[in-house]
């Protein structure tokens, strides 16, 4: 079920022929994944091979599907409703999957070994999990479309990462999760693109530490223990990335908010319709641009302000992506008209 203020408690559904469905994530747009049972099964066994499932408010639920296996799993979805999970393959293993609407379920591999599962997502399309190596030990990983799969070790004395617990991703790339020590227990870590892997140190005097998620902000959140019954909740913060430089030239700017709208409809969160109209008045303010007429490029860049804020203040699009499309565009304005 999706349960909102406004509409109380609704029921998803199932996949056509199934008998069970689960629910994992929901993104900001209320979309929702997990697995469904579907007609395919073993015998008498109606329901028993498990999908992925993506429902939205538009279409309903929707098969995914698996990578040529017999099942899939669901672990998450972003704003840009990038699915991620892992599926069971043709030839038997296991592997972590994103899945868009443009490209489909995608097999991101593994580290080597024949098992890998996906966790978390951010919106960057940054997909983190664990995977098994050729040695068969298991490790963290961080994909990204131009990197792929990066194998992201483990910290001093931890031998295998925690594949029963939640590995976490933020905005800036800071992936927490649980480590298995090799003198027995669990220690939380947090890796960084800047300082690699760390431990996350339970309280003073205790043993053991667990994660359980991260934000945007770097609070983590997780537990303590001081013995096998003695848990204590815990806020950890992890500093903050330096703050890249934003683009100086207003052409670049401007260029870029370009894309991430045709990124945006490529996704599905923006329909063609409203993507071209806030495309139409960013290539208006390109041109003028290019034309040095500066009042006509700021006039255009408001125009563009006060349809994303339609769009956000309607729910087409989600709160932060719409803040931080205005903040980029009244950046151009406050540069050029002050």
């Amino acid at each position: 079920f999706f349960w909102t203020p406004q509409s109380g408690m609704q029921d998803l559904g199932r996949l056509s022929g199934g008998n069970f469905a689960t629910p994992f994530a929901a993104n900001d747009l209320g979309w929702v994944v997990g697995e469904a049972g579907t007609a395919v099964g073993h015998g008498d066994a109606v329901g028993y091979e498990m999908h992925t499932f993506l429902w939205t408010p538009q279409n309903g639920m929707r098969d995914l599907g698996t990578l040529g296996g017999s099942f899939s799993k669901a672990h998450g979805v972003n704003n840009l409703g990038q699915v991620i999970g892992y599926s069971a393959t043709g030839t038997g293993e296991s592997h972590a999957f994103l899945w868009t609407a443009e490209g489909g379920m995608r097999d991101l591999g593994t580290l080597g070994g024949t098992v890998s599962a996906a966790s978390d997502i951010n919106e960057l399309g940054h997909v983190v999990g664990w995977s098994n190596t050729s040695i068969t030990e298991t490790h963290p990983f961080l994909w990204t479309p131009e990197g792929g799969m990066q194998d992201l070790g483990a910290a001093p004395g931890n031998v295998n990462v925690d594949d029963t617990s939640r590995i976490s991703v933020n905005d800036s790339d800071q992936i927490v999760g649980t480590s298995w020590l090799t003198t027995g227990g669990c220690l939380a870590f947090v890796w960084t693109p800047t300082q690699g892997m760390r431990d996350l140190d339970p309280l003073p005097g205790h043993q053991q530490s667990q994660i359980v998620d991260i934000n945007n902000e770097g609070q983590v959140l997780g537990w303590s223990a001081e013995g096998t019954n003695q848990l204590h909740m815990v806020l950890w913060t992890v500093p903050p990335p330096p703050s890249a430089p934003d683009p100086q030239d207003p052409e670049d700017r401007l260029a870029a908010l370009v894309s991430e709208i045709a990124e945006l409809v490529d996704n599905g969160v923006l329909n063609k319709g409203q993507g071209n109209a806030l495309i139409q008045k960013l290539e208006n303010a390109l041109r003028m641009l290019g034309q040095e007429k500066t009042p006509a490029t700021c006039g255009q860049l408001q125009a563009f302000v006060n349809q994303v804020e339609a769009y956000t203040r309607t729910g087409v699009l989600p709160e932060d992506i719409g803040l931080e499309l205005i903040n980029t565009a009244n950046s151009v304005i406050g540069e050029l008209c002050g």
